[in-house]
Parts: structure tokens; sequence; C-alpha cells
């Protein structure tokens, strides 16, 4: 609004809990959370209190339940305040959901997911904690390498060919990992030909990330 702190206007707000397309600016390189998890934004809407004599509104909701996401989320708030006229105006900002256990990051030393045969796949592993966006020390975690095997087939639905994907998948070797405050933790992978899934996982909180590559 414009010119001098307006009260007894009414407003609403609209707010959508969505995935964090890069989780932390400072760690672009690392992917967090499980790969192939999936998310359905949340969406919430309210009532704004009337404004003050100072201008300002209140809002009050109670973020839903998101305890079993491994991926980073946020809140994108859209806030309307209605002039005395009726005209709307409008705000918006967008919020991070922090949660109280460090997550974990998986930087790949090569590109498009791919390892050529007879090299070996690199990674750092960071522990970040969500809130400062600073590393920090995680002992007892452990990494988990599957490798999986899809298979693809056809199906008919309601007169029409379609196809799908199933991913079956065993474990092919596995070890503990110490994070450390300083930086990450280097591993290194050495497989044959093959398509696999790094699981990096803290079972105290039961955080967890990973990252899908072929070799060959």
């Amino acid at each position: 609004l414009y010119g001098a702190p307006a009260s007894g206007l009414v407003g609403e707000f609209a707010i959508s809990w969505e995935r964090r397309a890069i989780a932390f600016e400072k760690f672009r390189r690392y992917r967090f959370g499980l790969a192939g998890e999936d998310w359905t934004p949340i969406h919430q809407r309210g009532k704004l209190t009337a404004t003050d004599g100072k201008g300002r509104a209140r809002l009050q909701f109670t973020p839903p339940p998101l305890v079993g996401s491994t991926i980073a989320l946020e809140a994108r708030l859209r806030l309307t305040v209605f002039e005395d006229g009726g005209r709307p105006v409008n705000n918006q900002l967008s919020l991070p959901f922090h949660r109280a256990a460090p997550m974990i990051g998986i930087r790949p030393y090569f590109d498009d997911g791919r390892v050529d045969l007879n090299v070996p796949a690199r990674f750092d592993i960071i522990a970040i904690d969500p809130t400062s966006e600073r590393p920090v020390a995680l002992e007892g975690a452990r990494w988990e390498l599957f490798e999986e095997d899809h298979d693809y087939f056809w199906y008919q639905e309601g007169g029409v060919w379609k196809w799908r994907t199933t991913v079956s998948d065993r474990s092919v070797d596995s070890g503990p990992l110490t994070l450390e405050v300083s930086g990450p933790s280097g591993l290194t992978l050495r497989r044959d030909w093959g398509h696999y899934r790094l699981e990096v996982f803290d079972p105290a909180t039961q955080e967890a990330s990973s990252f899908r590559y072929s070799v060959g």
C-alpha cells in the first residue's frame, strides 16, 4: 500500500509448500534427498487480521505434517490486502523449511550420471545444518550401493498401448562414513557395467540422500 499506514483493512493469505529447486546455494552441486522421491505441493489458505493503526496485520496457520520427506522444501507465501475500494494489493515471498536434523549431500565428480567402464566413480559427501547452511560433523552415518535392474514392459489400457518401467535392486556394497565439520568426505566406488544407486543415511535421524548413475 502507498501513503500513510491504513487501519481496518482486511486481507488473506495463501501458502504453498513446494520442493526447493536448490537446497543450499553454496552447495548447489550437491544432491539432497532420495532420488525419485515424489512431492505433491500442499496448499493452505486463511484470513489476515485487520490492519492495526500502524498498517500491520497478522496471520496464523498450522504447518502440515512434513515428517518423512528427505527433500528440501520451502513455503511460498502470497499475501493480499484489500483497499477500502476493494482493490487488491499483493506481495509474495519464499521461506525455506528448516528441518531439525542435518541434511546429507552427495556430489558426483562426473557428468550426466554416467561413468566410463574401468573408471572409478568419485563422490563427496557432506552434512549441512539446515538453519546455518554450514557443514557439521556427523558420526554414525552409513553408505550403501545398490545395483538396479530396469525392466520395460508394454500393456494395454483403454485400447491404447503404453509402456512402464519397473526397477528392482540388490545391495552390492556398504560401509560406515564419518562426516567432518571441516568439509566433505570422499568416497570412491569401482563397479562393472550396470545401473547403480548410492544411498547415504543417518540411522539416528533417518535423514538420507541418494544418487543414481550408470557405469559403461
